[in-house]
């Protein structure tokens, strides 16, 4: 039988990701920017200023790579990112942000820092969030452990 609290934590990490969408989603009404789903405004949001490789911000974002290149083909098309290909290697790109890129992901970003602070504001919150941190990345840890050493 699994742990209860096991469970609950698994299950609570996959909501609080579908709740956060929900914001994310709200900060994209508010600006009036229906083009994009949530998901690719996250793919803003990992973005700097400067240049980055398709496959660093795979790594960073954990994004499938399918539905990456997808999301980075409809970002570009809305105007958001500006993708750049190798001229060694036609299946390495680069991408930047465009001006419309770097205001939303300034939106977002500042969203996320609102909101961080009012969450924060509560009575002895920041030290339990750091605690939170510390369990979730051994958890992260232990699974990719598991996917590292079984065989499937």
């Amino acid at each position: 039988m699994i742990d209860a609290a096991y469970a609950e934590l698994t299950r609570l990490c996959e909501r609080l990701h579908r709740r956060y969408l929900d914001i994310v989603r709200l900060t994209l009404s508010e600006a009036g920017d229906d083009a994009i789903t949530p998901v690719q405004a996250l793919m803003l949001a990992e973005m700097g200023d400067g240049e980055v490789e398709l496959r660093d911000l795979l790594d960073r974002g954990y994004h499938l790579s399918s539905t990456a290149t997808y999301n980075i083909r409809k970002l570009s098309e809305c105007g958001y990112l500006e993708q750049t290909r190798s001229q060694r290697d036609r299946r390495m790109s680069r991408l930047k942000l465009t001006e419309r890129g770097r205001v939303l992901r300034d939106r977002l970003n500042a969203s996320d820092a609102m909101n961080a602070r009012q969450f924060l504001e509560r009575p002895g919150l920041r030290e339990r969030v750091g605690e939170a941190v510390a369990v979730l990345r051994e958890l992260e840890r232990s699974y990719f452990e598991h996917m590292s050493y079984r065989r499937f």
